[in-house]
């Protein structure tokens, strides 16, 4: 089951919580039954049900085998009288026998683990004769679970302890809700995001692609995509420069010293890019001086450095307060093969992000900038966010539900005194409460650096990812020695606050395909207008036309293929052109235009002036719906 004697959120011990978690109880005593020889690794619930990993010992097993496996599940919860579940709490010793006992080493080797970071006792659940090492919580006996609620839903590899150096286990996934009706609610809603999977419909608009000739998670943006990408990256820009920040540009490259003094070197370099070390320097004839300076290098994990290093290049004084820098930057995370999901998990992304370094009278205007920033990127996108979520590091040490685990990790996590901890974090939960906004607080989330406010969405299939996120850093600063001389010519650290209000391009676009469902806002859309001739007599007066809107910076395409007319729109929408325009004789003859928005029936004409005016204004203004006149 779940990691015994680690830290279950409150909000997580609800009704639903404990009804799957004790639904994947009964599917491991199904599995127990059937394959005899199968042992447990971990079995917690999930958002929408509950998964459980088991070593089959070599017995094969199939997709098909779900079934026979869900008839036996449902056969136990049907069971007369119901089976209860019994919880029995025991030493450290008596853990190790009852392990052995049942023949599962995995939750020996679990139990083992959980004594060296401290766990004295370990709790065990029993139903019929099935038992398992677990902390719960449950419900009391099966007949408290949905017979007619659940599906088991597919299988998937997972190494034991996501550790790829482990064995590979095998990983039931399922779906579990209250009732029949909730379940297939569910089940409609997946079968929705399916069919508007960024990763599909990235394909069927030719927006991206990956390639491993190329390499695993590096995308490759496709004509139509990096029009997309460059309609939103020049918004970004837009709104940056309204907002004060000045634009930097980094390389993606550099010493492995510098990462070292971050801090990311220590955090991040398991999901770093192997080091890159030349075999020579540049002076051939030195040859005895470059093995003793060797340059080692990293792709970069993270922006930050290269932007304090931008800081330190000349003394700074109280008056420079605030600079904001930033920077479309690339960086790399080698994610494992396994985790990467099309745009959402990728190993090469540009990142939204900056540094605002402040005086600490500034901290709060500046934070209130930062928030105000992203709630207007959220407008113009009408995103929606499922929540925003204040991620603190350590948990007090009164809070005896969320301390144990997490404190265990806080050494080893985060950096710097507990006092500057408490100081930060206690400015962004001011900034969230001056700003009204609902939010949850996180412990154990914040960077290694510092605590953050992390804006969390959901995707079509109801994966929650953070997009934004705004994080206050005492600590960088003095790894790297900035400064700024005060009104007293003392010297000073300044604070440093990392923002990213729309997380990485590629995250952001993968998210965007699905909410708008591949029909993007005539703004930022690959292409905005189809040019659509009647028939094919009209080529001069649509050559003029385009050429036009191409002069006005319109994207535009213009279908001459010898297709029929019905073909021609038929294929707009098929590439979610959101406006059409309709050239007939009469258009040729008058210079105008009739307009089509994509999904509708309605044409409306107007003059060639008229149409420009409109167009530039729903440009300019990024308007996120078409309103025609009239």
């Amino acid at each position: 089951m779940q990691a015994a004697q680690s830290v279950t959120p409150p909000a997580q011990r609800d009704e639903l919580y404990r009804m799957r978690h004790s639904m994947a109880h009964v599917l491991a005593q199904a599995v127990k039954s059937l394959y005899p020889k199968a042992r447990l690794g971990f079995g917690p619930p999930t958002e929408s049900g509950f998964y459980y990993d088991f070593d089959f010992d070599g017995e094969p097993f199939k997709d098909t085998d779900l079934k026979k496996i869900q008839a036996k599940m449902k056969k136990l919860l049907r069971a007369q009288p119901p089976l209860t579940l019994s919880q029995q709490v025991v030493p450290f010793a008596r853990a190790l026998e009852i392990c052995d006992e049942l023949g599962e080493p995995y939750k020996k080797q679990h139990v083992e683990h959980l004594h060296q970071r401290g766990t004295h006792e370990f709790s065990f659940f029993t139903q019929g004769h099935f038992t398992d090492l677990c902390e719960g919580p449950h419900v009391t006996d099966l007949s408290q679970l949905p017979s007619d609620g659940f599906k088991l839903q597919r299988v998937s590899g997972a190494y034991w302890l996501n550790d790829q150096q482990q064995p590979m286990l095998t990983r039931i996934y399922a779906l579990c809700f209250r009732s029949r009706e909730e379940l297939a609610a569910h089940i409609s809603a997946l079968e929705a995001a399916a069919r508007y999977d960024h990763k599909r419909l990235g394909k069927e608009l030719e927006l991206f692609c990956f390639d491993d000739r190329i390499g695993k998670g590096l995308p490759i943006w496709l004509p139509a995509g990096n029009a997309l990408r460059a309609a939103i990256t020049a918004y970004i820009e837009d709104v940056e420069f309204q907002y004060g920040y000045t634009r930097v540009c980094t390389p993606v490259i550099a010493k492995k010293q510098i990462y070292e003094t971050s801090g990311h070197l220590q955090a991040y370099a398991k999901d770093m890019f192997p080091i890159m070390s030349p075999d020579q320097g540049d002076e051939p004839s030195c040859e005895h001086i470059h093995r003793s300076a060797k340059e080692e290098f990293y792709l970069r994990p993270m922006n930050c450095p290269h932007h304090h290093i931008i800081y330190s290049q000349k003394k700074r004084t109280f008056r420079d307060l605030p600079l904001r820098y930033a920077e479309l930057g690339e960086v790399f995370r080698f994610e494992k093969s396994g985790e990467l999901s099309g745009l959402l998990r990728v190993r090469c992304f540009s990142i939204n992000d900056a540094h605002i370094y402040c005086r600490d009278d500034q901290i709060k205007t500046e934070l209130a900038a930062a928030m105000a920033m992203q709630l207007e990127f959220f407008q113009t996108f009408e995103l929606q966010p499922f929540k925003f979520r204040l991620s603190m590091g350590a948990p007090p040490d009164h809070d005896e539900v969320t301390r144990t685990e997490l404190r265990r990790n806080n050494d080893a996590k985060f950096f710097g005194d507990p006092q500057i901890w408490a100081k930060a974090q206690g400015h962004l939960e001011e900034i969230l409460k001056t700003t009204g906004i609902d939010y949850e607080i996180a412990y154990g989330e914040a960077a290694f650096y510092g605590p953050k406010i992390d804006a969390q969405f959901r995707n079509l299939a109801g994966r929650e990812e953070t997009l934004s996120t705004i994080q206050l850093d005492f600590l960088s600063a003095k790894k790297f020695d900035l400064s700024y001389q005060d009104s007293n010519n003392l010297s000073q650290r300044p604070i440093i606050i990392h923002r990213a209000p729309l997380s990485s391009l590629e995250r952001l676009i993968s998210l965007l395909i699905e909410y708008y469902k591949g029909l993007f806002p005539l703004w930022c859309a690959p292409t905005q207008i189809a040019v659509i001739p009647v028939h094919h007599e009209l080529t001069t007066y649509c050559t003029e036309l385009t050429t036009k809107l191409r002069a006005h910076k319109i994207r535009t395409h213009w279908f001459q293929g010898q297709q029929s007319f019905a073909k021609k729109i038929s294929l707009s929408m098929r590439q979610k052109i959101p406006m059409i325009l309709i050239i007939g004789n009469q258009e040729s003859t008058s210079q105008s235009v009739t307009v089509r928005c994509h999904g509708s029936e309605i044409n409306t004409t107007m003059t060639q002036d008229a149409f420009f005016e409109f167009i530039t204004h729903h440009i300019t203004t990024r308007a996120s719906r078409i309103t025609l006149p009239g």
